[in-house]
């Protein structure tokens, strides 16, 4: 009875668990919805929205801000089963909050320091979370101006429905994929890099491997949530190299189609356009219309191209040329939707098509250039083996030219007689030893010997060479035999007794079974000799005249600073004396400064390191001490420290125009005060003399005498500008000399 008992009672539970099993699995699923109505919370304030929706720039923080976007769920019951939200896109990141809890984030870490721009997101919040009723489903977006912002409408229901459909293709579409193009378009790179290097002047493989590198890099903005740096930088560093791998795919188009010898112009522009337009995008701090911009003229470049294209491709009818100008065509039209979802004009969810286009056709041109570079590799072998088939056939027709050039040797020694110069060949051995194989007729005659004697002695041809030159000769011979170099000649020979110039040159070529030939000849100069030597002793007499004038022109100069030196201060004592102002002391002191100024003029032409200044400082202590006692007044004003050194023959030249200028004012002026100036002007490396007075002044019109056609005559010669402007009153002269280095 207890057994039957207990039988039932099993019974009745194992059904009433299959029951319950049965209705669990009738139950209708928890069904999707589709959440479009937002309510929006940004700088701009609060406004209820529709999903998709982008973020407009016053409604958040260009360099990075937070804003919400509140969505409302009603739930009839409990969820049986746990509940998942997918948000295909949130950009640049966010996290989720359910009835005021956090749920979770796209990826852990602050929101402004990771990445999220294109990952789908699937949140299952815990099934407590839920309640009967309205829900509400906080969303945080971090944006800033780098990117299009906002928030793709969401979905709710199921999370393993969710998790198996529209989250597991938007995750195989934008993250497997782009995974996988991008290590596809890495090996691409270098193997073509790889192949440039081996074949080097290979330039379409370089820039076709330095286009898939670098849009592979362009991929990590797919791939990279944690950037290794800070977000300016790494959106910089993605701008840069999307603009850099456009740049180099039309480089490549131009190898392709062979025409980078034409396109000069167009390569400099686009690598210059590489280099540009990432700087102008860091110095506006990755502003997205300025990367809108800079697309502009790439598009109209590519635009140009495509037509050029189109022609080429009329022109050549290669597959090639064809199949690429319509992969062109496709990632044109594939640019020109992904500049305006760039812009903020397409739409917000989904992807940029130049994604996948882009190393799709990396892929296609890649098998492309792999065909041709196989096609090149069996073309080689087989041109390898052609050769090397014609090698055999070039040696045998080598023996038979050889036997002509035996015979055509023969020919030219016959005609080498009658040539007007002596033709020789010398040939040595291995071991050094000389012996000519070869002697001209006119060779012979030349030096007055016999062929029969030459050929048995070599040595015997080397005797008439004039002694004062056969040592030298010997060791230039044995120099050449042992260097196997060129030989050059020149000398004299006696031949009957004249004395005679020869001019020998020959050129060796090696022996295989070791020595060398040396081919030559022999040209009689002693007529060109004789003519050098008359002229030579010509221009001995034009260089003794020019000597001879050089002296009369220098004694000519030490004359005038004699007269200009000395002789004025000999005016000046005649002066005083003339005022019965001077004293016996004085009549002394005046002849020592005479003695001064002449040790002065030698002075200057002898010492090598006599600077202005000093010779300045000298200059004004003698003058004043000869004015010592007299009722001019001079003022001195020198401002030349910095002036480079400059010539003796101009110092004493400035020195006697200062001289000349001074002892005209005393003598004829009748001045009160004389102002002597010297400045050096480093600007215009000029420098400046000038000599003024308050005197009577020059006669008008300006009559030059014996002092100032001194001062113009040396003026000229050190090449200043002298220059006597209108001064009232008194009279000004002044001097302007640019100083070379």
């Amino acid at each position: 009875m207890n057994c039957f008992r207990r039988w039932v009672i099993g019974w009745f539970l194992c059904c009433s668990c299959i029951g319950m099993a049965c209705a669990e699995q009738t139950k209708a699923p928890w069904p999707m919805r589709t959440l479009v109505a937002a309510e929006l919370s940004s700088l701009a304030g609060t406004q209820v929205v529709d999903l998709p929706y982008i973020l407009q720039p016053g409604e958040f923080n260009p360099e990075g801000g937070t804003v919400r976007f509140r969505l409302l769920v009603e739930l009839p019951r409990q969820p049986d089963a746990a509940l998942g939200v997918f948000v295909s896109k949130l950009s640049l990141s966010g996290r989720l909050s359910l009835n005021g809890e956090e749920v979770g984030s796209c990826a852990e870490g602050r929101l402004q320091d990771v990445r999220c721009l294109n990952q789908p997101n699937l949140f299952v919040p815990p099934r407590g979370a839920w309640r009967v009723g309205s829900n509400t489903l906080d969303f945080e977006i971090y944006a800033n101006s780098r990117q299009a912002n906002g928030l793709t409408p969401v979905l709710v229901g199921d999370a393993l429905e969710l998790r198996r459909g529209p989250y597991q293709k938007s995750y195989l579409l934008k993250q497997d994929t782009a995974e996988g193009i991008t290590w596809v378009s890495l090996l691409l790179g270098f193997l073509a890099l790889a192949a440039s290097l081996v074949l080097r002047s290979a330039s379409l493989y370089f820039w076709f491997g330095l286009t898939c590198v670098s849009n592979a890099l362009v991929n990590l903005s797919f791939l990279i949530i944690y950037p290794p740096v800070n977000g300016d930088l790494f959106s910089w560093f993605i701008f840069a190299s999307r603009m850099a791998s456009s740049c180099l795919l039309l480089l490549t188009l131009v190898y392709l189609f062979a025409k980078e010898e034409s396109l000069r112009w167009l390569q400099r522009l686009l690598v210059a356009y590489s280099i540009f337009g990432p700087t102008l995008i860091a110095a506006t701090n990755n502003n997205r219309m300025v990367v809108v911009a800079l697309y502009a003229p790439l598009a109209l470049v590519a635009l140009g191209l495509l037509g050029a294209m189109v022609r080429w491709t009329w022109q050549s009818r290669r597959p090639l040329h064809v199949m690429t100008m319509l992969m062109l065509c496709a990632l044109f039209a594939m640019a020109m939707l992904d500049w305006a979802r760039l812009a903020g004009r397409a739409v917000f969810d989904g992807v940029y098509l130049i994604t996948y286009g882009y190393p799709g056709v990396m892929l296609i041109i890649g098998g492309m250039l792999l065909g041709l570079l196989t096609s090149a590799l069996r073309t080689s072998r087989e041109l390898s083996a052609t050769l090397e088939e014609q090698v055999v056939a070039r040696t045998r027709e080598l023996g038979g030219a050889l036997q002509r050039i035996g015979q055509m040797e023969q020919t030219t020694r016959l005609l080498t007689e009658n040539i007007p110069v002596g033709t020789y060949v010398m040939e040595t051995t291995a071991e050094g030893v000389p012996r000519f194989t070869f002697l001209s007729e006119r060779w012979l005659k030349m030096l007055d010997v016999r062929r029969e004697d030459v050929l048995a002695d070599p040595n015997s041809g080397f005797h008439i060479v004039h002694p004062d030159d056969y040592e030298a000769f010997l060791a230039l011979n044995m120099e050449v035999f042992a260097e196997i170099k060129p030989l050059h000649w020149e000398g004299r020979i006696v031949v009957n007794g004249q004395i005679r110039w020869l001019s020998v040159e020959s050129v060796p070529r090696r022996l295989a079974q070791g020595g060398a030939v040396w081919e030559g000849v022999m040209v009689d100069i002693t007529a060109y000799k004789e003519a050098e030597a008359s002229l030579k002793l010509a221009n001995q007499v034009i260089v003794a005249a020019e000597i001879e004038r050089s002296k009369q022109e220098e004694r000519e100069r030490l004359l005038q600073d004699m007269h200009d030196g000395f002789g004025s201060q000999l005016s000046t004592a005649r002066l005083m004396a003339e005022q019965g102002t001077m004293t016996q002391g004085q009549l002394t002191q005046v002849l020592q400064e005479c003695m001064s100024d002449l040790y002065l003029v030698a002075d200057a032409l002898r010492q090598t390191d006599l600077t202005l200044e000093d010779a300045l400082v000298d200059f004004r202590f003698r003058i004043e001490r000869r004015l010592l006692g007299m009722s001019t007044q001079l003022h001195w004003n020198i401002q030349i420290a910095q002036l480079p050194e400059i010539a003796q023959r101009i110092i004493l030249q400035v020195l006697r125009i200062l001289q000349e200028a001074l002892n005209n004012a005393l003598k004829h002026a009748k001045a009160g005060a004389i102002w002597i100036e010297a400045r050096y002007e480093p600007e215009q490396r000029g420098l400046l003399l000038s000599v003024a007075d308050d005197g009577v002044g020059l006669p008008t019109p300006l009559v030059y005498g014996r002092g100032l056609r001194n001062i113009q005559r040396r003026a000229r010669e050190i090449g200043a500008e002298l220059s006597i402007p209108a001064s009232e009153p008194g009279t000004r002269i002044s001097l302007r000399l640019i100083v070379q280095d």
